[in-house]
This record gives structure tokens, sequence and C-alpha cells, in this order.
């Protein structure tokens, strides 16, 4: 047995030194099971934080985005709505009818063509000039001072003769010779006066103005009928006489009745004698009135065209109540 050689054990290995606690909690921290349990407890901390803090009133927590959505779909339906009745169906309502009335007033105004067709062709454009020809063809044509055959002779034209005239009484029985004329020596008869009969192309004389004396235009008038005309106080022969007046008196009047049958006598006057007739009626009845440029003339003549030119007046009613219409 002495020679059994002893064996002795195994050293154990030295263990290792153990980490103090500080050593062990500081490695956990540095680990990311740590840094993540940290960041709970951050977060944990700013949340208990701010709960506190909005319970204090320091700062309001509102949930505002949560309420902003659903203001927002809002107005999107009431704009969708809108469209929706579409205001189509009127504008469509209201052009039909446009159509439907303009054919009525077509229609209307058709009746305008009836009137159109009146009798005027008589009366044309006016023309300032014209030019006539003697159509007496063995004969002269005598040209007178004045419209009518009493009164002097200013020369005579021989047949053919072509001459340019400007006016004409009213009822185309008279035409007057113009101062201009292409052949100069027919200027001694400028302002002459030649009956309408004795002329070519007669019709055409009515294309003429018609020859207005200044005396119409002012109512000047005189007596035309040797047995004289009776002054009344209103326009009837019912009315008093108030005077009576001679061949050849010559009076201004200012107004008419609508026939031209009376005329009224103006209050101004160039002979004094007259003024005291004013307002007073005179009859234009048998050619008894007759434009004081034409008073030498002995012939009769109708100045109705030219009574026309005086204003209407309606007068005061008369003793029996009715206006007649003749002398």
């Amino acid at each position: 047995m002495g020679d059994q050689i002893e064996k002795k054990p195994p050293e154990a290995t030295p263990a290792a030194p153990k980490k103090t606690e500080n050593e062990a909690a500081k490695s956990f921290w540095t680990t990311l099971p740590g840094i993540l349990a940290q960041l709970a407890v951050l977060i944990g901390a700013i949340a208990g934080l701010i709960v506190a803090l909005d319970e204090v009133g320091i700062i309001v927590i509102r949930p505002t985005p949560t309420f902003t959505p659903t203001l927002t779909p809002t107005p999107t339906q009431t704009g969708t709505s809108t469209p929706t009745p579409t205001q189509t169906p009127p504008p469509t309502m209201t052009s039909s009818p446009t159509p439907t009335f303009t054919p009525v007033v077509v229609s209307t105004a058709t009746p305008s063509p009836t009137r159109t067709p009146t009798p005027q062709p008589p009366t044309p454009v006016p023309v300032p000039r014209l030019e006539l020809c003697v159509r007496l063809l063995g004969d002269s044509v005598t040209v007178r001072e004045g419209p009518d055959t009493s009164t002097s002779v200013r020369g005579r034209l021989p047949a053919d003769t072509c001459l340019i005239f400007d006016q004409r009484l009213p009822d185309n029985s008279w035409v007057r010779i113009a101062q201009e004329q292409r052949d100069s020596s027919y200027v001694t008869f400028a302002l002459g006066w030649v009956k309408s009969e004795l002329l070519s192309e007669s019709d055409e004389i009515a294309h003429l103005f018609p020859y207005i004396p200044e005396d119409a235009h002012l109512g000047y008038y005189c007596i035309n009928t040797g047995s004289g005309l009776n002054v009344r106080e209103c326009a009837d022969t019912g009315c008093r006489q108030t005077a009576t007046l001679s061949w050849h008196e010559c009076l201004l009047f200012d107004a008419r009745l609508s026939d031209s049958a009376w005329l009224r006598i103006a209050a101004t006057q160039d002979n004094e004698p007259y003024t005291s007739l004013a307002g007073n009626w005179v009859s234009t009845e048998n050619f008894s009135l007759v434009v004081r440029e034409f008073q030498i003339f002995v012939g009769l003549h109708d100045m109705h065209p030219y009574f026309d030119l005086l204003p209407v007046v309606t007068p005061p009613p008369t003793p029996q109540g009715i206006i007649s219409e003749g002398e």
C-alpha cells in the first residue's frame, strides 16, 4: 500500500467575484429591457403630469380634432343638395311662352298695312321746281301778275316754250314761274302766273309746293262780296249782328271752327275801328273772304286751304245751342 501513490483531488477553479448591488442595477438599466422600462415610466409620468395640469386648469385638453371632421361633411351635403333642384326646368318654361307671344305681336301689326293703302298718291314727294311746256300750237299763253285773269299782263309765251315753275295755287289752277330759268330771255317772266290748263303735263303740277302768301299766315283777309258781310257775336246766323263789313275791307282773324265755316276776328287790328269787333265771328260762305294779297282779283277763289292755317277753337254756346255752318 506504501507504494500506492496518493491521489490529490483536483484543484477547484476560483469562483468569479460577485457583483455588487449597484453594479447589477446599473447593468440592467443599460440593457434594452431597462431602456424600455425607463421610457414607459417616463411616458406614464408625462401623462400623469398632463392629467394633473388639466385638472388644475393650467392646460385644457379639448377633443377639437374629433369635431372638425364631423363639420366638414355637413357643408358638403348642403352644397350637394343645392344643385339637386337644378333651375334648368324654369328656363325651359320661360322660353316656351316667348315664341308663343311673338306671333301675337306680329299679327297685331298686320292691321297697319290695311290703313296704308289710303288714297294718298295725289300728294307725292313735293319738288321745289318743275319744267313745263306750253301745249298750245297756234296761240300764245298769257303770263299775268297774279293767279287771276283780272290781273295785268306780264307777257306772252309762244307755243312749245318750256319754262321752270316753282309753286302752285292749292287747287292747282295756276302755277308760278320760277326766278331761275335756263334761258335768260325769260327772266322778265319771273314770278308771273300761268293757267295750268294751258301747259303740258298738268297732272305733274300737284308735285309742286303750294303757294301760301304771308297774309294767309297772318290771317289777313278782305271782304270779297259786293253785298257786304255781317259780323255776329257768335258763330251762328241766329246770333246778334254787331256790324256789317263792306267790300275790300280787310281784317285780321285769329281762329276758326273745325270746318273753317266761321272765322273769329282778332283783338289786334291795323285799323282802330275794327278792335271793337274782337271776338266776333264772320261766315266764309259763298267766297265771302279772300287773302289780302288776292283782294284785287275779281274772280272767286276757294280760300279754305288758307283758312285751315288758323288754329281751331271751340266757341261759346250759341243762344240756340247749335252752331250753324253758314250765314
